[in-house]
């Protein structure tokens, strides 16, 4: 297909005439009303030109179907969702890397769902993906995501759903602060996302979740400034890897949303980790194995928030796996009435518990497992043992558990456990 030279439309259907068979080359701007290939009748290949835009605007359940999508030197492909759902099957790719625009018109409230990768490598990936505002449409991909820079308006949604494992490339910023919403999993998928690069650029997100059953792997700072009552939403497993750096988890709004653990959230790495909540949020931390941390000698896990750290106060049972130092600049409440938080210490080559700082002097100040500058507070109870994987802690030990250097409210008690210890002491 040629369009004129200044460009043309068509409104209706392009299909194969038989399934994967014909290919759609715009030499020209294009605009099509209805679907470019369907599942019966698959197009064999969709070839934009460069610099060229082919505009698929769809008003239902609409498909864009082609073994291959390829955008030639900054060639755009425009999709403009109706009510309903896009689909668009077969991988999009640019002839070179960094040199392919998508776009995800402001249309309707619908969902545009990409079935194959959108770039398929770090040698083919897009320049940039941008959603409209307004309307708030729901990008959804199942496949692997390489785009250098995705921009999010307003309140739409990026989700991440796949089955098999996927990869995301490149920064997701908001078009400004406070705008796009990442979303992993669907509840019920064991969608397991490795993003590689930051999330919240020039621009924070308002909103990042990981719903139940699904696994966010991600290794660069998180940046929002949420609305919602939980910016963070983690129930599903959330993994922090800090080996090539720090990694920071920030919420910073002015009216500040908060961070929330109600699965499993687990930290590894050669550097420091904080999660940091500004203005009034808090950072609450419940689940059956809410948090592991196993971070190289003398590094620590940070956990702020302007409005208090809460741990084990919304189930029954908490339990922590540590496994290096945590500290937070903030209060700290651990439990309501009825409520235990179990806080396994996990001892291993990188991190001796009796010297938690990792100078290499046991007992000292800053040798505390947990330390806090604001008020340490017990209201249920919290059972202080040796993790089951711990590596054997010397007799005559003495763990220093917890400082506060506003001091410590044991309102519930603290029963320590152990059987794994020998006659070492836990304090």
């Amino acid at each position: 297909v040629m369009a004129g030279a200044g460009g043309g439309t068509h409104t209706g259907n392009i299909i194969g005439g038989t399934d994967g068979v014909g290919t759609l080359d715009v030499n020209q701007n294009l605009v099509v009303t209805g679907s470019v290939g369907t599942a019966a009748n698959t197009l064999a290949s969709i070839d934009v030109a460069a610099a060229k835009t082919l505009d698929i605007r769809n008003g239902g359940n609409n498909t864009v179907e082609a073994t291959s999508i390829t955008l030639v030197n900054n060639a755009t492909l425009t999709i403009t969702p109706g009510t309903n759902t896009t689909t668009v099957t077969g991988d999009i790719t640019g002839d070179t890397n960094e040199a392919a625009i998508l776009v995800i018109s402001n249309g309707n409230a619908g969902v545009v769902a990409f079935v194959g990768d959108v770039g398929t490598s770090s040698t083919t990936e897009l320049i940039t993906a941008t959603t409209g505002g307004t309307n708030n449409q729901t990008v959804t991909v199942t496949g692997d995501w390489y785009v250098k820079t995705t921009d999010l308006d307003d309140l739409d949604v990026l989700q991440f759903k796949g089955s098999a494992a996927q990869t995301v490339s490149g920064v997701i910023e908001g078009v400004a602060d406070r705008d796009g919403k990442i979303i992993v999993g669907d509840g019920t998928t064991a969608s397991n996302v490795t993003f590689q690069s930051a999330i919240g650029g020039t621009n924070d997100i308002d909103d990042f979740q990981v719903l139940a059953a699904a696994t966010a792997n991600v290794s660069k700072n998180i940046s929002l400034e949420g609305a919602a009552a939980a910016s963070v939403d983690i129930n599903g497993t959330l993994n922090i890897d800090s080996d090539a750096n720090t990694v920071s988890i920030i919420e910073s709004g002015a009216v500040s949303g908060a961070i929330d653990i109600d699965g499993t959230v687990a930290v590894s790495g050669a550097n420091h980790v904080t999660f940091d909540v500004a203005a009034t949020g808090g950072l609450a931390i419940d689940g059956t194995t809410a948090l592991t941390t196993e971070l190289d000698k003398g590094k620590d896990l940070a956990l702020n928030a302007a409005g208090g750290v809460t741990i084990g106060v919304a189930t029954t049972e908490t339990t922590l796996i540590v496994g290096n130092r945590i500290d937070s600049t903030d209060a700290v409440t651990f439990g309501a009435s009825g409520k235990n938080t179990n806080l396994n210490v996990r001892a291993s080559t990188q991190f001796d518990p009796t010297d938690a700082n990792g100078n290499g002097t046991a007992g000292q100040a800053g040798d505390e497992v947990l330390e806090a500058s604001g008020n340490i507070t017990v209201t249920g109870s919290v059972k202080v043992g040796i993790d089951s994987s711990s590596a054997p802690i010397p007799s005559g030990s003495v763990i220093h558990v917890m400082k506060s250097a506003g001091g410590t409210n044991l309102a519930g008690a603290i029963i320590t456990d152990v059987a794994n210890l020998a006659d070492a002491k836990i304090l």
